[in-house]
């Protein structure tokens, strides 16, 4: 099959799968699923030249594997949209646990088996709207780690 792409459709396709597996790889060792993502972006920066996108891609000969180039890498774009991804994922991540480990401190695993789907999800969001108005509010101010524990 072959697909053809302008210039700015392959350097957005880089910038895409530089993004995807940046979130594949970043936060764990390489397993099967890892090498699959990594076969892809290599078969991708090794096309860039051709596409029109060498400055984004070089080849390691030591390696034998295709980086991204700095200039890829410092694209305003992925570090933007790096930085918009750690902050939704922080807040989200941070008001979910936050309003589970309440929700199950108020309730008990005993008595949120005995309610009804929609009744769990009412008393939750309950907790989960608490710390979205509050993180809205104040972000981080108002937490305290308990130094008596």
């Amino acid at each position: 099959m072959q697909v053809m792409y302008t210039p700015e459709q392959y350097e957005a396709l880089m910038k895409l799968v530089y993004l995807g597996n940046w979130m594949v790889n970043g936060i764990k060792t390489s397993d099967e699923r890892t090498k699959k993502f990594d076969a892809i972006e290599q078969r991708i920066f090794q096309d860039a030249e051709d596409a029109g996108c060498g400055s984004l891609s070089e080849y390691d000969e030591p390696l034998k594997k295709y980086f991204p180039t700095q200039a890829l890498e410092e694209d305003t774009e992925i570090i933007g949209t790096q930085k918009e991804y750690n902050t939704e994922i922080f807040w989200a991540e941070l008001v979910e646990r936050l309003a589970q480990r309440d929700f199950m401190a108020q309730y008990g695993m005993e008595a949120i088996k005995t309610m009804k789907e929609r009744e769990q999800k009412e008393k939750f969001s309950e907790h989960v709207k608490r710390y979205v108005d509050e993180f809205e509010k104040n972000e981080l101010t108002n937490i305290r780690i308990d130094s008596r524990l």
